[in-house]
């Protein structure tokens, strides 16, 4: 049975929402509930109709797939994806806004995210933040220097390191497969880079810590230049990658950074 779940105030004035029906709405709101602890349904119109229209029996099953497919059109969080012929759902933000205090590992397969759409989206997502190409300044958002303005530090502020660790504390990359674990990185990278660079090398830390050692600066800026730079799908697999290797325990970011043109070479 799933877990009760929040919904964020935000939710009711979000413009993206504004283009939904009343009906999308709440079907929106209904697959929140029924989610799993990661975040993921079925997604069939049939299963969807069952379980949040049971009493409705002018509500058919046509219509709930017409309004679940207008909520995968206009809202991001909202993935419709297809698993051996299989329809779910998952929502992308979905740590960031549920914080179960026991969660269990998801028995629904994860999205996959090396399709050429997903990675376009993405790229779409950091276009609209604003944020086209890498900035040495943009180290100053994980270690601000002294004496800077008012205005600057408030800005910095919204992305100070521990408002953000705390941010991502959901996060949890230990105990899975390294083809799970690909998975779940690429997930929380696409979640959280279009926010700013900051808020990926955050996730990337995060999982350096969980998984290899103690990141340093040395991590921290490469992280930083690699989510400038490369799609969710191949920073994950570097990652990975480096964590099954002893050079990852050594602070080096050049072991990525060699896995990651290894992989752009390939294709990947």
């Amino acid at each position: 049975m799933p877990r009760r779940r929040m919904i964020d105030p935000t939710f009711w004035i979000d413009p993206d929402v504004r283009k939904l029906s009343l009906e999308e709405r709440l079907l929106f709101i209904g697959c929140i509930s029924m989610a799993d602890d990661e975040g993921r349904l079925l997604g069939s119109p049939e299963y969807l109709k069952a379980q949040i229209f049971p009493y409705d029996p002018k509500i058919s099953v046509g219509k709930v797939k017409r309004w679940r497919d207008n909520i995968a059109k206009n809202l991001k969080n909202f993935l419709l994806y297809d698993n051996s012929g299989v329809e779910y759902v998952a929502f992308i933000k979905w740590s960031y806004h549920q914080k179960p205090s026991h969660p269990k590992s998801s028995k629904l397969p994860p999205p996959q995210f090396s399709e050429s759409n997903q990675i376009r989206k993405f790229q779409e997502s950091i276009a609209e933040s604003g944020e086209e190409s890498f900035q040495e300044s943009d180290t100053e958002l994980l270690y601000p220097r002294s004496g800077q303005s008012s205005q600057d530090k408030d800005s910095i502020d919204q992305y100070n390191r521990a408002q953000l660790s705390e941010s991502l504390s959901g996060l949890n990359f230990r105990n899975k497969s390294d083809n799970d674990l690909i998975d779940y990185l690429t997930t929380s990278l696409l979640e959280y880079v279009p926010r700013g660079p900051a808020w990926g090398t955050e996730v990337i830390i995060q999982f350096w810590q969980q998984c290899i050692s103690e990141p340093d600066s040395v991590i921290t800026e490469g992280a930083l230049y690699t989510v400038k730079q490369y799609s969710p799908k191949v920073i994950a697999q570097a990652l990975v990658k480096t964590k099954n290797y002893s050079a990852g325990e050594h602070h080096t970011w050049k072991y990525v950074d060699a896995i990651l043109k290894e992989l752009i070479n390939k294709g990947d």
